[in-house]
Formats: structure tokens, sequence, C-alpha cells
């Protein structure tokens, strides 16, 4: 995970006080957000702010609160980890809200509890940045050197670290690796300028037969807004392939 997540924690102060060194011994130089109210959450979200991971207290937030993080441009696939010392609610929630994104955690807890659940959420958050997806149909990028030279090449695949580009084996010899590169996103309707290099060149494993292609893996920079840029563009891009 990144180096510094942004954890928002709904509940009370005292519940925070408890957190906070469980989640510093957790994360590396975590930036925790605390909102003792409803209203505090409620005006935190609609500022269009991000968070990597909320956690909430089920009595403090409710529906309200979670339709607005899940209806939310920024916060819409946030993994939410819900708190409360009733466990019965527990089936209720998870039924009627994004399973894939939302979890449950029972009060009062001890710091394995807290661990086993937060990674849990980690290991969620990982394999979705690591998602790989298809295109539908044929889509051209456009690889731009730092000299000058560009390159129009078909896109294999895509995910949050990296991108997956088919090339003539002539055209390959113009790529190094480490190579510091720009990509033009343009795909349908969005066109996002991304900084990355070149990770890996190698057979085009899927027509082994054919040798006059070749793989060329780019690798993304990892900034904290292109990051979040890139999990929107992929996140909408995996709802139409």
């Amino acid at each position: 995970m990144k180096s510094r997540p942004v954890t928002l924690i709904v509940d009370s102060k005292e519940v925070f006080k408890i957190m906070k060194p469980m989640l510093k011994r957790m994360l590396d130089k975590p930036r925790l957000v605390h909102c003792k109210t409803h209203k505090d959450a409620m005006d935190y979200i609609d500022s269009d702010q991000f968070a990597d991971i909320i956690f909430a207290d089920w009595d403090l937030t409710g529906y309200p609160f979670m339709h607005s993080v899940r209806r939310d441009l920024e916060n819409h696939n946030t993994p939410v980890i819900i708190m409360s010392d009733d466990t019965k609610i527990k089936k209720i929630v998870l039924k009627n809200i994004d399973r894939e994104a939302t979890f449950f955690l029972a009060k009062p807890f001890l710091e394995k509890g807290l661990v086993k659940k937060f990674n849990k959420v980690v290991n969620v958050i990982e394999r979705r940045r690591k998602n790989r997806l298809h295109p539908a149909s044929q889509i051209l990028l456009e690889i731009k050197f730092n000299d000058g030279k560009q390159y129009s090449l078909p896109l294999i695949d895509i995910s949050i670290d990296g991108c997956l580009l088919r090339a003539p084996l002539e055209t390959s010899w113009h790529f190094s690796i480490y190579q510091q590169i720009q990509v033009s996103l343009t795909i349908e309707e969005f066109n996002m300028p991304v900084h990355g290099e070149v990770y890996r060149i190698g057979h085009d494993r899927t027509n082994p037969e054919n040798k006059d292609t070749v793989l060329i893996m780019i690798k993304f920079s990892d900034s904290e807004q292109q990051d979040r840029e890139l999990q929107e563009l992929v996140d909408e891009l995996g709802k139409r392939w």
C-alpha cells in the first residue's frame, strides 16, 4: 500500500484515541482524519476529499453516510470498515451495501482483531490495484520520449500500476529498460497523460508464432494524484469492458 494512506475514522474521541496508536504501528506515516459526528463525516465526503480506508461507527453514520460514500466520485470504491457492538446488523448491512468494499468489525475489539481486519482490506486494495483490464476493441496509445520521439502502439491490458503494449520488432529497438516516457491514455472519451518508465521488453506470448512483434510493459510512476486519477479511470473502464 502507498506509504502515507489517508485513513478516515468516524467515531468518538475515546475510540479514536484507542485506534490511533494501533494504526500507527501498522502503517508507514499514516494520515489519520478524525470525524466525531455524522455531520463532520458528511462534510469531509462532500468536500471532495479522498480517503484510502474509512472506519465508521454504525450508530454515528448509518445508511445515509454509506450511500453518500458510494455515490461520491473520489470515494465510491473506498473500503469502509463498519464498526458496531451490535453484531446482528452485520448481515443486514453487508447485504444492502456493496459487499466488495464493505467490511464489519465488532466492538469492542482488540488490536489483534483490528490488524486482521485491516490486513484483509489491504489485500483487497492490492488486488484491485493489480486488476488488469483488456480493451473491448483495439486502442492505440501514444508513447512520447523525452527527446520528442513518438510512437502509436496497441494496448493489450492496463491496470493502475501500468500497461502492456504490442510493438513491431523494429520499433522496439528504440525502447530501452528504465527509459522515462509519457503515455497518452486516450481511451474513449478519456484523455489523460501519464508518466512512467519502460519496465520490461519480451516475447509476444499472446502470439508466440509471430516473431515480428514484442510486448512492452510500461510501469506508471507512483504519485498520489496520478494514482487517484488512474484508479478512477480503471474503475470506469472496468464497468465497460
